[in-house]
């Protein structure tokens, strides 16, 4: 084979490759931040913490939306009745499962879940004992889990994607020479069209 038909060895990866993996690894852990934040947040959000022993009240919640009662763990019930802005009662449905959440320094547990279809609650919490308190807020439910599988999904196939890049680029980059330059221009010995250089001129005659 002759030096014409050499092909040139492949090049290296361009340095951008780094810079598009780097990327990758700062998105994941922007997102699982960003996401287990938002996770937590709407998973401890409260309408409002009521004196259990100065009902009724009105509380505002999203009208339509889910939402939890809870009564601080170390407290037995405390038997309150729910009702809408007509004055329907609400049916609290058992969780079926120990929920608790901790927000601002309190343990609560829930209680039972409701959903109004009015944006104001009527909470009657009869005969309760002094001290008990109440709390409106999110449930712990499928949206919960749901949002943690998501933080968690998402940051992991972005920094996997991430690795891929810089791990690709690193061997890549070790194993290729610099880039080389390519065959000579136009066409070489044994090929069509080559003519072969011009050679000296010719002696003059001699003279006679």
């Amino acid at each position: 084979m002759s030096q014409w038909e050499l092909r040139p060895t492949k090049p290296r990866p361009k340095k951008r490759w780094w810079v598009v993996g780097a990327l990758l690894l700062v998105a994941a852990l922007a997102v699982f931040v960003v996401g287990l934040w938002q996770t937590i947040s709407s998973a401890t959000a409260t309408d409002a913490v009521v004196d259990a022993t100065r009902t009724p009240v009105q509380v505002e919640v999203e009208a339509g939306t889910e939402r939890m009662l809870y009564v601080p763990e170390d407290q037995l019930g405390a038997g309150c009745a729910l009702s809408d802005a007509s004055g329907t009662p609400l049916t609290l449905s058992s969780t079926g499962a120990t929920t608790t959440v901790t927000t601002e320094g309190r343990t609560w547990r829930g209680v039972g879940t409701f959903t109004s279809p009015s944006a104001e609650v009527t909470v009657d919490c009869v005969g309760s004992p002094p001290g008990s308190l109440v709390r409106v807020g999110a449930p712990l439910g499928a949206g919960f889990a749901a949002g943690l599988v998501v933080t968690i999904l998402v940051p992991m196939v972005l920094g996997l994607a991430g690795v891929a890049v810089l791990v690709t680029t690193t061997v890549l980059w070790v194993t290729r020479k610099p880039g080389q330059p390519g065959p000579p221009q136009g066409p070489g010995p044994q090929q069509p069209g080559w003519t072969p250089p011009p050679g000296p001129p010719s002696p003059p005659p001699p003279a006679w």
